[in-house]
């Protein structure tokens, strides 16, 4: 009975101490990535799509931000229209998504996850 007594109250202090402490889970890593606020012409080489709460994303603005990279990027959860771009050419509404035009925008490719967009930005330096 005694043990039972400790594991209960050991589980209560473990609780309070997750409660007392920031959410690790919900605050998102630092991306300072610029987000691009003018309009995006629609032959731009690369657009991300992303949603703000994603931490998937933020990986790939984290990677932006640290090697001083800048890409015109949407927020899926801003507009209609923008997710439904993203499902439309892409076909799904995953995040992130870089799209990329190649050959004057006669060839797009959807690129899903965030390693793969890395290791393509990091293949295709930023002229």
């Amino acid at each position: 009975m005694r043990n039972l007594f400790r594991l209960i109250g050991a589980g209560m202090m473990l609780g309070m101490a997750w409660l007392a402490t920031p959410a690790l889970a919900t605050t998102p890593a630092t991306h300072d990535a610029k987000v691009q606020t003018a309009p995006i012409a629609k032959d731009a080489p690369l657009v991300l799509y992303y949603r703000d709460d994603c931490p998937y994303c933020w990986n790939v603005m984290s990677y932006l931000n640290d090697h001083h990279r800048e890409l015109p990027m949407k927020e899926i959860n801003s507009s209609e229209a923008i997710s439904n771009e993203l499902i439309i050419g892409g076909g799904k509404r995953q995040v992130p998504c870089l799209r990329i035009r190649e050959n004057n925008g006669n060839k797009v490719t959807w690129l899903y996850q965030s390693a793969e967009i890395i290791k393509y930005l990091d293949e295709h330096p930023q002229p």
